[in-house]
């Protein structure tokens, strides 16, 4: 809570550098000093400085951990002991993220001399193949036994099962179901706009009259009453807009759990996933799910193609013949 406080703070101006985002660590003033280069050089956005703090502070809390007094006396089997201890506990993609910012690193300890060779050839992460995880998603039975568990007699209730219609209805990524304007919902025309998505483009969708009324019903007997525009406002006082996804996540994971639905990894895409497959048994083209999903490329979309189980039923149980 209190890390994702501060980067509210400098994203409003009101705190410049991410110098306590994290408690003390070995070598803290270099790994600061490189955080300040990534910002103030290469223009990276606070949450990515944020992640750059707390990769390096692992690896040098793993540094001092096995008796490696300063970073100058960093030895190739110290890399490697390190980029092994990740693979205990993290996914392959994430680590494969520590070892790209660890690179970084080690290229700036090189330059600023504390090292006298360059060691970031010497990391070595794990490889990734693109699309190479199915998506996770819910079929049509799960996800209603999710919704059903929401209590929608609370204004909290109500609220969440607004969010998570929109999630299910039409793919929202998580981000912009937060960032929904009052302004986005157009009720003459029975439209919803989702604006500044992340390919930079703007949809516009029918809006649906059980995902309209599950907003209806928390605007007049939910939303507390705010000079905010954002239409999904916080519980609490002074009921500010949410900012972040994480709230989100962590209701749908909760009511996940007490349907007794389990999927790998739950979050917010879960529902994303679970609109794409229902696309996607329904004939929809590709070209049209990645529209609807507000893909730039068809290449982000493809990805789907392997949740297509009826289709890949048909070729496993077939002679072949189709194929050839």
């Amino acid at each position: 809570m209190l890390g994702r406080f501060l980067v509210y703070l400098q994203r409003r101006g009101l705190m410049s550098s991410p110098e306590v985002m994290s408690p003390n660590f070995p070598q803290q003033a270099i790994v600061d000093k490189y955080v300040a280069f990534q910002l103030d050089h290469r223009g990276v956005c606070v949450e990515y400085a944020k992640n750059t703090r707390q990769s390096c502070a692992a690896f040098t809390r793993y540094l001092d951990e096995h008796g490696v007094a300063h970073l100058g006396a960093i030895r190739p089997e110290a890399i490697q002991g390190f980029i092994t201890s990740l693979g205990g506990r993290y996914q392959r993609k994430t680590t494969s993220q520590f070892c790209s910012i660890l690179r970084g690193f080690l290229r700036f300890l090189y330059r600023q001399g504390i090292t006298s060779r360059d060691l970031s050839p010497l990391v070595t992460g794990p490889r990734l193949f693109r699309h190479e995880e199915c998506p996770r998603f819910l079929t049509r039975s799960e996800t209603q036994k999710v919704l059903s568990t929401v209590d929608r007699r609370t204004p909290q209730g109500r609220r969440d099962y607004a969010m998570l219609c929109l999630l299910l209805a039409y793919g929202l990524r998580g981000i912009e179901v937060i960032r929904l304007q009052l302004d986005d919902i157009d009720w003459r025309n029975e439209e919803l706009c989702v604006r500044s998505r992340k390919a930079g483009n703007t949809t516009r969708y029918p809006l649906s009259p059980s995902t309209g009324n599950a907003i209806l019903a928390y605007l007049r007997n939910g939303r507390p009453k705010s000079p905010h525009r954002q239409v999904f406002l916080s519980t609490k006082p002074p009921f500010p807009p949410l900012v972040y996804t994480y709230a989100l996540g962590y209701q749908l994971r909760k009511y996940m759990a007490q349907a007794g639905v389990q999927v790998d990894r739950p979050g917010t895409h879960t529902f994303r996933y679970s609109c794409a497959q229902r696309l996607l048994d329904e004939g929809v083209p590709l070209k049209s799910i990645a529209d609807y999903l507000g893909h730039h490329n068809l290449a982000s979309t493809q990805r789907y193609t392997k949740i297509d189980v009826e289709h890949l039923r048909a070729v496993a149980i077939g002679d072949g013949e189709d194929l050839v």
